[in-house]
């Protein structure tokens, strides 16, 4: 389970400054879909304007119990673009094969949260603590006006978290899913696939029952 954190927009009201102190430490995040996703790519326009697409899940959630958190993984078709009110299929190019697949959509820039793993780059964010800053980079390729990718592409800043609160939990430590901490994060995907994870091992516990 992931290091997860809540962020307050960049932009807020003047009686709560965002600006860096000397005590401010950045953390820089490469996210969204790259050139290890192929055919899937976050895109940037002629104009300037750009969408971050967000990749896959590792592994297509088993829907088969039904719950609640298994069936409300985020897929492609329910991805909104940031620039227009349309669906993100209808302004970057996602193969139709995709459309179903369950996306994990993290960083959520809805709910302002972000979560990682506690290995590699997450280990890391272990470390993070109100007022620190998430910048977040991603690979975009331009896509021109006959809606084709171009071949030119590199790493763009798309986005900022100033970090409010943060929640952690590992395997040895797990969150119930009763947790009132877990509501300011429930629909991070790291929370959704915990989630789901739990039940199905919930799911797949045999009931022991004595007879009378």
């Amino acid at each position: 389970m992931p290091a997860l954190t809540q962020s307050k927009p960049a932009k807020t009201q003047p009686d709560t400054p965002t600006l860096a102190t000397p005590q401010t430490r950045v953390y820089i995040i490469n996210v969204g879909a790259n050139s290890s996703h192929h055919p899937l790519r976050s895109v940037v326009y002629e104009d300037g304007r750009f969408e971050l697409v967000p990749i896959p899940e590792p592994t297509e959630p088993d829907n088969s119990n039904k719950s609640a958190c298994s069936t409300s993984y985020k897929r492609y078709r329910d991805c909104r673009a940031y620039n227009t009110n349309h669906p993100l299929c209808d302004v970057v190019p996602i193969p139709e094969r995709y459309l179903d697949r369950a996306v994990h959509d993290d960083p959520d820039f809805d709910t302002m949260t972000y979560g990682d793993t506690l290995t590699g780059r997450g280990r890391a964010l272990t470390q993070v603590r109100q007022g620190d800053w998430l910048l977040f980079l991603a690979n975009l390729v331009p896509l021109d006006a006959q809606y084709m990718f171009k071949a030119f592409h590199g790493l763009f800043l798309v986005g900022l978290m100033v970090v409010d609160t943060t929640l952690s939990t590992t395997q040895a430590t797990p969150i119930a899913m009763d947790d009132a901490r877990l509501a300011r994060f429930a629909a991070n995907a790291h929370v959704i696939a915990h989630q789901a994870q739990q039940e199905a091992q919930q799911a797949a516990t045999p009931t022991l029952t004595t007879p009378c």
